[in-house]
């Protein structure tokens, strides 16, 4: 993998420190033990993306997009880590085909399913990746957990932070918080 490789020069300090990217990622699931597959998927992201700093509550969800699915256990992590954006996309293809994820069709039942939502304040337009992602400020089962973590948090094109996204989502599927 590549390192970012940028670095910080502190003047009082007089060294250069690494940069690192804090970035959020949503993590969801509505195959087999998905409690059990969120806790799997923690494990492989602390070890090959960077540090988690902070996970939200696990929320159930009805399946966007499609009807006559299992509901979906998602959550939203915050993650310190050293990585570029493409480095970490490739990563969570590599995590979710190692859990077992299958790609059929679009919106399809998967074990795991891992989008990059933020990457700092980036806006990163390629044929590979869009940073944030295109249908966050539409999907209540990313908000609301997004805002366990960063309710003051600006998306770096909309302009607004994510309590204001929650207020304007007109997403009226269900998303109540998992009671384990």
């Amino acid at each position: 993998m590549k390192f970012i490789s940028f670095y910080d020069f502190d003047v009082n300090l007089g060294i250069f420190s690494l940069v690192y990217a804090m970035i959020f990622l949503q993590l969801g699931s509505n195959i087999g033990d998905r409690h059990f597959n969120l806790v799997e998927c923690l494990k492989n992201i602390e070890d090959s993306i960077g540090k988690i700093i902070n996970q939200s509550k696990i929320y159930v969800s009805e399946c966007w997009g499609v009807e006559r699915q299992r509901d979906y256990f998602n959550m939203v992590v915050a993650v310190k880590t050293m990585f570029q954006p493409t480095e970490v996309l490739k990563t969570i293809s590599v995590i979710e085909n190692t859990m077992g994820r299958v790609r059929k069709k679009k919106w399809d039942s998967r074990i795991i399913d891992i989008d990059i939502l933020f990457f700092d304040k980036q806006i990163i337009k390629s044929r590979e990746l869009v940073v944030p992602h295109k249908h966050l400020h539409e999907r209540m089962f990313v908000l609301k957990p997004l805002a366990d973590l960063a309710p003051f948090f600006i998306h770096p094109e909309l302009k607004k932070n994510i309590k204001q996204l929650i207020k304007e989502c007109k997403d009226d599927g269900k998303v109540f918080e998992n009671e384990l």
